[in-house]
């Protein structure tokens, strides 16, 4: 019995790693800080795709660049080299960056989209993936 349980757990064993390999299909590899093609691009939403336009419109103001081309810099890169090609800081970008975030936040409430209630709590309350300062 224990002859055969042995090759049986380890065949089982790769069937469970090959599964696993076979479901990740290669696009969130590990080990060289690379990442796929498939993953350099985020998924849009309507929240992060709000907040383009709401920053694309904030700095087309603040830079006196046109929104349609901050815009396009947006769909190229990340809000760092966005900053970094109009020239900003990272303050710079961060006080945008609230302002966009206010601006959302009052938008959704006059819409209706949220309560008064909520509006003060996310005011307060900063974006997920920031700490509060301290």
């Amino acid at each position: 019995m224990k002859k055969h349980l042995i090759p049986i757990l380890l065949l089982s064993g790769v069937a469970l790693a090959g599964t696993a390999v076979a479901a990740d299909q290669g696009k969130y590899r590990q080990g060289n800080g690379k990442r796929g093609a498939e993953h350099t691009a985020r998924a849009a939403s309507v929240e992060r795709l709000a907040m383009q336009n709401l920053l694309a419109e904030n700095l087309a103001q603040s830079t006196g660049r046109d929104v349609n081309e901050i815009k396009a810099l947006f769909a190229q890169g990340h809000p760092g080299k966005v900053a970094a090609d109009l020239g900003l800081d990272r303050a710079a970008m961060g006080k945008a960056m609230e302002a966009a975030r206010s601006t959302y936040i009052q938008r959704s409430l006059a819409a209706g989209l949220i309560t008064s209630e909520q509006a003060q709590e996310l005011a307060t309350t900063p974006p997920r993936g920031q700490r509060s300062p301290r």
